[in-house]
């Protein structure tokens, strides 16, 4: 079995394309319901400051394969849960169906940011995720192969559930993740500190570490029982 990340620009998706125009805005796509043919319900989390939530709101809504879009929570937080009907034409089909036509697994939860969405998925052979790659990309999406990973043969130690590390984070542990990882605090060389962070999120620095140092060991320690919990070795592909 093997586990990929793939870092798909998906032009033409509501989802990636209003991502790329509203970047602070953290979208994480929760579940899809197919209705019938190309057409699909969803479930979708926004993060971010309340005005620039409600500009992908408005923008989201104006996209043309956009059928609908309702917001089900309330609009004072910075987060907010909305529910959608997308409708893609066959010539630009939606990722996950292309996951499923290529006999994909894929984790739970997406997440997008600055038009790309994150898909995390596991496939037996790794020809047919090459065979994805390239179905992806020939439809002119820009695709990065961000991990590959042969996970040998399945045991009973416990996947590093991202889903899981979300619901253990708080709000602002998530933010602060979330934005130390935009400004570039984790790029080589990069010179971000503390008061770029504290600036970013409008709270104290120190405060801004308390958050962010919480949310790395949280982080770290279910990477670290993924990763290097079992006794097999991994394997890394480059492709």
């Amino acid at each position: 079995m093997w586990e990929a990340l793939l870092a798909i620009r998906h032009f033409g998706c509501p989802i990636s394309d209003t991502s790329a125009d509203v970047p602070g805005v953290h979208v994480q796509n929760l579940s899809k319901a197919e209705i019938n043919g190309h057409r699909a319900k969803r479930l979708i989390c926004l993060r971010g400051d309340k005005i620039q939530i409600d500009q992908f709101e408005s923008a989201f809504r104006d996209h043309e394969f956009v059928k609908s879009f309702r917001r089900i929570s309330d609009g004072e937080s910075r987060q907010a849960y909305f529910t959608s009907e997308i409708e893609y034409n066959s010539d630009n089909p939606s990722i996950l169906n292309l996951l499923g036509s290529h006999g994909c697994y894929r984790d739970s939860t997406v997440s997008v940011q600055r038009g790309i969405e994150h898909w995390g998925v596991y496939i037996e052979q790794k020809e047919s995720l090459y065979k994805l790659i390239e179905k992806i990309e020939t439809l002119d999406n820009d695709l990065d192969l961000r991990k590959c990973i042969n996970m040998g043969t399945i045991s009973d130690n416990p996947p590093m559930d991202s889903t899981a590390i979300l619901t253990r984070l708080t709000s602002r542990q998530q933010e602060a993740f979330e934005t130390a990882y935009s400004l570039g605090y984790y790029e080589s060389g990069s010179d971000i500190t503390m008061d770029d962070l504290g600036e970013a999120m409008d709270i104290h620095p120190t405060t801004a570490w308390e958050h962010l140092k919480k949310a790395e060991n949280m982080i770290l320690s279910e990477s670290g029982q993924r990763y290097f919990g079992g006794n097999e070795p991994v394997e890394q592909l480059i492709p």
